[in-house]
């Protein structure tokens, strides 16, 4: 085959025009992402150069961070051993997650994982929902220390040890991954108590019922080195939604301000459910925005500021001390009881569920408090959920003494009048005598005895009150 030197010249030119047109548009479709993740707000938790914004925590106390992960050109690489794990020192609840990982070329492929809502006290496998990593399992789904993660029944799995704790899991629906040493890619959305695992590009698993709380994100060491390049983060749009045929509000208001918000909530479950909008004030602190986590204060008001108008929910309380502006250091939620109704701790627990996924709020100093109705919806919602407060306030309510063995744990301050005509004194005693019976130690009662119902003003204005509650912490 013979070929002239002009048509050299002109493969030469054809060849040139290609290369560049290709860098081009390499570099467009780059640009293009790049701005398509501003948008987003997409954060590269791993920049490629270093790992500042994380810290660690490796069950060797006498180990630096930099004796099992270093950065490598442009990789985070992760030795494998000790266990422990490397965690970013901001938290996130909603997002997408986009992690690329391989198993060291040439080297056994081992175990690791993807922690997701990190809580509690550093340990060998902290509280926390894992997207595995361990090769052969990438797309199963645990939760460890007592996090909730539902899924098919088929593929739950449930166990229990002193490093896992009680944990619940859901096995992965197929497998994706490429051979060890080979480059594969994660693809999580973790929306309120939705996880989806997709692994390249193959949706492989999918969670419900996950614990909503703001937490940290960690690279498992647990054997086997392993190598990350994208660990990329798009935190979702922190919006409500109000009732029907209205705009959907913004949960997250100006610092100091306290304003009107509504959701909507599921009751009950299959056919029976029904949907619901629960109505609420939120306020969060003038300092809002230089904390990590704020404590959170949820007040519910009493039968008179029923209805459909939050200005109502205002006249008392919380709600009122802040109406011009939240100069304590809480996040103060306010629900309204709809008209005829009285307070229903599966819709508070949802709203609860809400605002712990959409704003700074600390899982751990959860406080609730009301007044006449709303003390008898502390009572009630304290004893179904104990847990998932730190302390509780109830003013001239009442409860089930029968229930009393489930508030034992829980610090309870109570107040009434002596010459309350509506709520008699006698529905606080008989609840603090059953829980002190039961064996509670946490519970007292203040008395007011020239005080009539309202034993809540001066309750609310003594700032002793808010001092206590700060002195608490859920129990684990």
């Amino acid at each position: 085959m013979i070929i002239s030197e002009s048509s050299n010249r002109v493969n030469s030119r054809w060849l040139q025009t290609c290369v560049i047109l290709c860098v081009m548009v390499v570099l467009a479709a780059g640009q293009f992402a790049s701005a398509s993740d501003k948008r987003e707000g997409a954060v590269n938790l791993f920049d490629g150069k270093g790992l500042t914004g994380w810290e660690y925590y490796l069950i060797d106390p006498d180990l630096k961070m930099a004796d099992v992960w270093s950065v490598r050109d442009g990789l985070l690489i992760c030795r494998g051993k000790p266990m422990g794990y490397l965690a970013t020192k901001k938290e996130f609840t909603n997002f997408r997650l986009i992690v690329e990982w391989r198993w060291a070329p040439g080297k056994p492929a081992g175990n690791s994982g993807v922690l997701m809502r990190i809580t509690g006290e550093p340990r060998a496998l902290p509280k926390c929902v894992e997207a595995q990593l361990q090769s052969g399992n990438a797309g199963d789904i645990y939760g460890f220390h007592g996090f909730q993660v539902k899924g098919d029944a088929a593929r739950s799995k449930s166990a229990e040890g002193e490093m896992i704790g009680k944990l619940s899991g859901v096995s992965k629906i197929k497998a994706n991954e490429k051979e060890p040493g080979q480059w594969n890619k994660y693809d999580i959305t973790f929306s309120n108590g939705d996880l989806t695992l997709i692994v390249n590009g193959e949706k492989v698993n999918e969670a419900t019922g996950c614990g909503v709380v703001a937490g940290k994100i960690g690279l498992q060491s647990e054997g086997g080195e392993i190598h990350f390049r994208t660990v990329r983060l798009i935190p979702f749009e922190n919006r409500i939604s109000t009732a029907k045929g209205t705009k959907p509000s913004v949960l997250i208001p100006k610092p100091g301000i306290q304003v009107n918000a509504a959701k909507q909530v599921t009751l009950g479950t299959g056919d029976s459910a029904q949907k619901a909008t629960v109505r609420y004030l939120i306020s969060l602190p003038q300092n809002y925005n230089e904390q990590d986590k704020c404590p959170l204060l949820i007040f519910l008001h009493g039968a008179g500021e029923r209805g459909n108008d939050l200005n109502r929910v205002k006249v008392h309380g919380p709600p009122k001390i802040v109406r011009k502006k939240n100069t304590t250091p809480f996040v103060i939620v306010s629900p309204q009881c709809p008209r005829r109704e009285g307070w229903k701790a599966e819709k508070l627990s949802k709203l609860l569920d809400r605002v712990l996924a959409t704003t700074k709020a600390d899982p751990e100093r959860v406080y609730l408090t009301g007044l006449s109705l709303g003390g008898y919806g502390t009572w009630g919602w304290a004893a179904q959920e104990p847990k998932r407060f730190a302390a509780a306030i109830p003013i001239c309510g009442g409860g089930n003494p029968s229930a009393a063995e489930k508030l034992v744990k829980l610090p309870i301050w109570a107040f009434h009048g002596g010459k309350d005509s509506v709520v008699p004194l006698s529905r606080s005693e008989a609840m603090v005598e059953a829980i002190k019976k039961a064996g509670g130690t946490k519970v007292k009662l203040t008395i007011y005895p020239e005080a009539g119902h309202d034993s809540w003003t001066k309750t609310y204005n003594d700032p002793e009150i808010y001092k206590w509650l700060l002195t608490h912490k859920r129990d684990q």
